[in-house]
């Protein structure tokens, strides 16, 4: 199907898609550079990517467009995406609609690789020459952004590991989730659906970012995602078995708004804006090693394959 785009929408962000559409199409030259395997890769549905294709409609949710855009620009070989730029472009339609009258729904808050309390203690733990990463969450965004970048340091020569292993752990789609959950109405799945899409983006972005420095760079890379039968109520990362970083979900609600435009008020949490407690093994050594048995004891008594990454 072809290029962007035959419909009526004007949108500055739609336009520099097409650009990037096409150039990934020539690029890949020989393979199906197909709407369907672009899906696959991005995690974003079909339908949306064919309506983007076509003009049909504008994009309004920045984690879906800064997907595509990442596997459209490995396609082309070229360097990652500069994130904050396809932002803007967002920024601007939304301004547009805005000044035409039309409702706006912001994109949502991306988690960037910025500075913070996790970004800096990933990089400092890609320092190592073995690199052990543990976690347990409920979709890994937080997390994404700065393995991607970690990555980078690799690639740049910054920092040189000679082994990664990230073992994820993350809720299984069969529990029953305390949240996200539409109150009131518990036969909504489309809150849980959504949820299992989020996972679904971050940990095959996660998984393509390892496998590449595995490719590339000799990267030995042991990389493992399991469910168990449990709603987080905080996020947990475990740094090289000597830092421990955690912080507390704190449940509001809030309207979600869905591919269809549909919305419904939902019980949610909201895991970007968490604080980060930090506990390290010079300072407390009982914590980091209590919290490593707890981890270790999911990880082998409840947890089973993840099998959709």
């Amino acid at each position: 199907m072809g290029d962007m785009h035959g419909g009526s929408q004007s949108s500055a962000t739609l336009d520099a898609l097409g650009l990037l559409w096409r150039k990934a199409r020539r690029a890949q030259a020989g393979r199906q550079a197909t709407q369907s395997r672009l899906a696959q890769e991005s995690a974003v549905s079909v339908s949306t990517i064919n309506d983007w294709l076509t003009g049909k409609t504008v994009p309004r949710h920045g984690d879906q467009v800064l997907s595509v855009v990442r596997v459209l620009h490995r396609w082309c070989g070229d360097p990652p995406a500069v994130e904050r730029d396809w932002l803007a472009l967002l920024e601007r339609d939304s301004d547009s609609r805005s000044t035409s009258g039309t409702a706006v729904v912001p994109p949502p808050r991306i988690a960037h690789a910025a500075p913070s309390v996790l970004g800096a203690n990933i990089s400092r733990a890609f320092e190592a020459e073995h690199v052990e990463l543990q976690a347990f969450c409920l979709t890994t965004e937080t997390m994404e952004p700065h393995i991607r970048s970690s990555a980078e340091l690799v690639r740049s020569g910054a920092v040189r590991p000679r082994s990664v292993s990230l073992h994820l752990l993350l809720p299984a789609d069969t529990a029953s989730l305390a949240y996200p959950v539409a109150p009131g109405n518990p036969e909504d799945n489309r809150p849980l659906r959504r949820l299992a899409a989020m996972r679904h983006r971050y940990t095959a972005s996660i998984r393509a970012e390892l496998e590449a420095l595995r490719h590339e760079h000799g990267v030995d890379v042991d990389l493992e995602f399991r469910a168990v039968p449990l709603t987080p109520t905080t996020k947990i990362y475990l740094l090289n078995r000597d830092t421990v970083l955690f912080g507390y979900y704190e449940v509001v609600q809030r309207p979600l708004e869905f591919d269809d435009a549909s919305r419904t008020e939902v019980h949610d949490v909201l895991g970007l804006q968490l604080r980060m407690f930090t506990r390290s093994e010079s300072g407390d050594a009982l914590f980091v090693d209590m919290t490593q048995t707890w981890f270790d004891s999911l990880w082998a008594g409840l947890a089973v394959p993840l099998t959709e990454v």
